[in-house]
Order: C-alpha cells, then structure tokens, then sequence
C-alpha cells in the first residue's frame, strides 16, 4: 500500500522561547489537499478499522525488536562532523529508553496527562547479522564527495548519489547519519509512503545524532520523533485549526498548531489543554518527553500491519560461523615453511579451532607438504570443518617434453596421459627438428585427420598453477588451444580459448568476448597462464607478454562457470581448418604462488534480491533485469545444487524443504555480469 509521505523539513532555531512558533515540518502545507480528499478518508477508514482488529487480538505486555543498521556518510572534508560508534551506541540507548518508558524525564508529565503515558515496548538493536549472514558491528561507514545531502532528492539513500544503499529495508532499519541541507534535522517517510522500497528509515543530521552541544536539538529525540513517524504516527494537530481529524489519537487533545521551544502547562486550545510535551510536537528535546497510550498501541500496529519483516528479521540474531583462509604454499622443495591462516571473519565469539595435527590456534605455521584439517565451533554451537593441501612453490606436477614417444607414430597409440578429448581418436604425430628441448616435440597437422586431445586434471579446486609449453606456428599457418572447467564430453564447459591466426595476430576468446595480440610467427616463443584457482584468476602471458588478467569462473559460453582446472586441450577449431599446423614441446604444469594482481570487477545487478533471509523452506529471488539469466544454487562447501532461469519479469520461488540447514549462495549470471548474494537456511 502506497498512499502518503512524510518528509520532515526540520526549520533550525536558536530560540528557546515558547513564545516564537517554529515550523520544524512543511508536511503539513505540502501534503495539506491529499489529506483532505475523499481517497485518504476511505484509506484510512481501512487502516482504523485494521486498528481496531488488532486491539482485539493484542496480547497484554508483548514486547517487539528491531534490528537497526547505521549508516555514517561523510565527506573528508568535513572537519566538523564527527561521530563515534559510542555515539552510535548512545542514539540506540536513547531510543530503547523512550521506546520502553525507562526515562527519567516522566516526571515532567503533568498530573493531568500521566494517566495517558504509554510505553511502545520496542527495543531496538544494533544489527549483529548483515543481509549475507555474516558478522556486523550494525555500523557502516562511508566516505563521499558530496558536501551536503538533500532532503529532497534523498540522495544521502543512493550509492550511486554519493550516499549509502540500505540494507533490505524489510529486515532492517536503516538510518542515515551525514551533514542534511541547512534547516532539516531529520526526515523518515510513513510506512506506506509512495517511495521505493529502498528509501524507507531515517536520515538524521549529524548535530542532533546522539548527544550533542545542540542547544535545543542535542538529546537524541530527532530520531525519536522521526521513528514515531516512520511507525505511522502523525502530528497531533493535524492540520491545525482544530481539525477533528488530526492525528487519529483519541487520547492525544485536539490542538489548533504545533509548539516549539519550552512551553510552560498548561496551554490551551480548542477547548482543551495541549499535551505538547509529546515526541511528536515541535519542542525543544529537553521538553518532549512521553508517548500516549494509544501512540504506543498505534507504533504496535504498524509494526504488525506495515513492517512485519522487522519482526521475522535475523539481523539481531546468530551470525553464520565463516572463514576465509590465507594459505602460503611451500617455497621450494625440501623447505616447512608453508602456513595456514584461518581468517575468521563471522561467528560468535570465542572459537575453538581443532586441527587434525594437534595445534588449537588460528594459524599454523612450517608445515610440510600434506593435507590437513581443521573444525572450527563457536560459542553459538555452530561448527565449520575445513580441508586443505599444501605442497611446494615451484613444484612440478606435471609435464611432458615428448622424449619418450616414438618419431613419426600416432601419439593416440602410444600415450595414456595425452587421451582424445570427446572423440574416437586423434592423429598427432612425434617430430624431432630442432626441438627447444630434447630432440623431439609434437606436430599438430589438420592435413593428418581429427585433432583434438588433452591432458586431463581431475577437476583440480585449489592452489595456483603455471601452467605453460612452447609452441612454433609456421608463417600462414594457425593453432588453437582451451582450457576447460568440465571435461566430461556430456557436457563440456569451456572456460576460455587462445587462437593463433596465418597472420600472426591472436585472439583471446573469454566470456563472450573476444581480446587480440600478437605474436610471433616462423618460431618457437612460451605460452603460459597462471591458474590460481584460490583467488579466482587467469593471467595470460604470450612470449613473455602479459596480454590480460581476468576471474576464472568467466566462461567462454555464458559466464557462469567453475573454479575446476579440468584439462587442456589442443585442437583444429579455427574457420581456416586447413591451414591449422603448428608444433607444442616442453609442456608443465608447477605449482607457484598466488597472484596478488587484482581481478577484473564482476558487474553488480543492484536489484538482485534474495529473500528471506534466514529461510527456512522457500526463497524468492527477485531481480529487475532486460535480459535472460540463469540462476545457479550452491551449497557451502561449492557443489551446485540447483540450476534454474530467470527472466526478469517475475519472481523466482525456490524450494529448499529438501536441503539441510545452513549458508548457501545463489548465484545470478547474465551476458552483462555476474552477482552472488549468499543466504542461511534455518529451521
């Protein structure tokens, strides 16, 4: 339901006297005709009668949390602006004791309206789980370059804007902190407000967060009247004038106009004395000090009608337990010097690390080359189990010069590590002319018949590898090579391919797109790649130089690949068939060290959502896009379990009653990029 908005355009003033009216809010005028059309009356003739329901069925002393998430956005310019995470702490103290009745200022009630104070019962929490599951202070930070946010354009909710996207506002209260437009303290938009959903929470300016040396603004209670707003209250005065209507608060008196400053009780109007004291009046912080009643039972309300996935959220409970190892491999043969670093990054504290070797830390260090595991539990009862191979930098694994094969015979007859790649048969020959090693290397000749073999891996998944051989393409003459992620000849996925033309130009073929060089021709020059199957990367390199770098799991057919290594394959798949001869020698694949080049970026899909999120038999993926995609399942330790279609059109529904409890991923692909949210699965 999308019918009207609140924006808050809080006026500042320096003035503390009662006397002078002060307009924090040009709702009011701006909304002024809506509110009085026949729509708003049948709209809010539903939503009283919804009221009323609730009521019936309310339980006596029900109790509500909020997980909340604060967004801290900030210019480096700004040498003003300052606010620590006790301040943070502070705002969310403040809140929790308005929102329970802990606070201490009741007594300025006056006897004539105690009868009427409620207590909202909401606590409010800092978020300890973030939207993937992980572990969060509940606190983000952002720098920009924007010097002061508007509250018009409410730019302060847009990345893209120079602000700070929120976190899914059906799950979390987003609240925004930076320098707002001179005269606004704060704004929030009613529950169903006509925005996007991204845009629901608070945007408080920076000196009336917390507590501050604001003379009349500095007690924290901007936010508190904001979130009175944001739980679909009004102003109790309506429109002024004596507007029968107002607020629809029975137990809040009908007033003619806001107050501001300090007002003194009692005062008077529309026949009746003003509770101006209420977090929804203009005064001054030290002077709003209560809630009524039926303000309390109203914020319940809300939290049930409008924002019931504030009250299914997890962002207030058990983070997933998740570790991101560091691993450094060995650095030369006959050297312990290899470690492991389990890099905790989400759980609940303290943990407890058992490796199969012995040791109860962190991190272990001059190890051998070997397996080793590890389980890791935390003080929530969750365990994670780790496995990991260690060997040596500079190690080879594999490698073959072609020495042992005899001239001028089929390779298909001779070998059993070089096998026909999805044929009956292949037809390489052995040759033995100035070969850069040994006396013999191997003659790739379309003229010869079907040439299409590899060197199978098993699907290797971890460490990084060179992985490299020597090649000569004689003048008007081509080549062609792939690496593959699945070698099973069902269904093959290639990962990339490298094309050698009769010119002497090349061609890379990755992701659907297509990236040249040159190389030279008549001569033997290295091809080598880095396969870091750790961080993901490919880094390409002919004749010594590096023509580009990008994420393995990118593909050849659809993006949407794995971090397998599956085999290398040589072959005649070029257009000009016939002229496909060239010759390959001193073939190895060694172990070397992960890249520290960075990897291209993956495209983001912003509007790629997974929901809920813990789960427990259902998800929905919604995700607003102009092209197919395909949608991959993943479970948390890398097998795919699911692979379906989305079109953007619709919602995708997922049922997960088969599959265990636990961190799972989905990942989302498309011709344009790739996004991957993760989600908890809990029952």
């Amino acid at each position: 339901m999308k019918y009207w908005t609140t924006l808050l355009f809080c006026v500042l003033s320096f003035n503390a006297s009662a006397q002078i009216h002060i307009n924090r809010c040009q709702f009011d005028e701006t909304h002024r005709d809506y509110f009085y059309s026949p729509k708003y009356m049948q709209d809010m003739e539903l939503e009283q009668q919804a009221f009323l329901d609730f009521l019936i069925q309310k339980k006596t002393n029900e109790s509500y949390i909020i997980p909340v998430v604060v967004h801290i956005v900030k210019n480096p310019q700004d040498t003003v602006m300052f606010i620590s995470d006790e301040d943070v702490y502070r705002q969310i103290e403040i809140l929790n004791e308005r929102f329970n009745l802990l606070n201490e200022d009741t007594l300025q009630v006056p006897d004539l309206f105690k009868p009427d104070i409620g207590n909202p019962q909401i606590e409010f929490c800092l978020a300890t789980v973030d939207p993937q599951g992980f572990l969060t202070s509940g606190i983000t930070r952002s720098s920009t370059d924007v010097v002061t946010f508007s509250s018009i354009s409410d730019n302060i909710k847009h990345s893209n804007q120079g602000g700070v996207d929120a976190w899914d506002t059906d799950a979390y209260l987003n609240i925004w902190v930076g320098n707002i437009s001179s005269g606004v303290l704060g704004y929030a938009h009613l529950p169903n407000a006509n925005v996007e959903d991204d845009e629901h929470g608070l945007v408080i300016g920076y000196s009336y967060f917390a507590e501050t040396s604001h003379p009349q603004y500095g007690n924290g209670k901007t936010a508190v009247h904001e979130l009175g707003h944001y739980l679909n209250l009004k102003h109790p005065w309506g429109f002024g004038n004596c507007d029968q209507s107002n607020d629809y608060v029975l137990d809040t008196p009908i007033s003619e106009d806001s107050y501001s400053g300090v007002p003194i009780h009692p005062q008077e109007s529309c026949g009746s004395v003003d509770m101006f004291m209420n977090y929804m009046d203009y005064v001054d912080d030290t002077a709003m000090v209560m809630f009524s009643a039926e303000q309390a039972d109203r914020m319940q309300f809300a939290l049930n009608f409008y924002r019931e996935g504030l009250l299914e959220s997890n962002g207030c409970g058990i983070p997933i337990l998740y570790a991101n190892p560091i691993i450094a491999h060995n650095s030369a043969n006959g050297l312990s010097d290899a470690s492991i670093d389990l890099n905790l990054i989400s759980g609940i504290e303290p943990f407890s690390v058992t490796w199969s070797h012995g040791p109860t830390t962190q991190q272990i260090d001059n190890l051998e080359p070997g397996s080793y595991s590890v389980t890791i539990s935390d003080d929530a009862g969750q365990t994670l189990s780790l496995n990991f191979e260690i060997g040596y930098l500079g190690q080879l694994i594999d490698s073959d010069n072609f020495e042992s094969y005899t001239i001028d015979s089929l390779l298909e007859v001779q070998s059993d590590t070089w096998l026909s790649f999805c044929a009956d048969s292949f037809s390489a020959n052995l040759e033995n002319i100035a070969a850069p090693e040994g006396s013999q290397y191997l003659e790739i000749n379309a003229a010869d018949g079907t040439n299409t073999f590899a060197r199978y891996y098993d699907d290797i998944q971890q460490n990084a590898f060179n992985l490299s051989f020597q090649l000569y393409v004689p003048e008007a003459r081509a080549a062609h090579y792939a690496i593959y992620h699945n070698s099973n000849c069902l269904e093959p996925q290639l990962a990339y391919s490298v094309q050698f033309n009769v010119d002497g130009a090349g061609a890379l073929f990755v992701a659907n797109e297509m990236h040249n060089f040159n190389f030279p021709q008549s001569q033997w020059f290295e091809v080598r790649q880095l396969v870091d199957l750790d961080r993901d990367l490919v880094e390409l390199f002919i004749a010594g130089q590096k023509i580009m770098d990008w994420p393995f799991e990118w593909t050849n057919i659809d993006t949407d690949g794995s971090p397998d290594l599956a085999a290398l394959v040589f072959n005649s798949q070029i257009d000009t068939f016939g002229l496909v001869h060239y010759f390959v020698d001193d073939y190895k694949l060694s172990l070397t060290a992960n890249s520290e080049v960075s990897t291209t970026s993956l495209l983001d899909i912003p509007t790629f959502k997974v929901y809920p999120n813990p789960a427990k038999d259902m998800i929905y993926i919604n995700a607003v896009i102009s092209e197919p995609a395909n949608v991959t399942l993943i479970n948390s330790i890398g097998q795919v379990i699911g692979q379906y279609e989305c079109d953007g059109l619709s919602v995708l529904p997922i049922n997960m009653v088969h599959f265990d409890d636990g961190f799972y991923i989905v990942r989302l692909s498309t011709s344009s990029g790739t996004h991957v949210q993760q989600f908890v699965l809990t029952r």
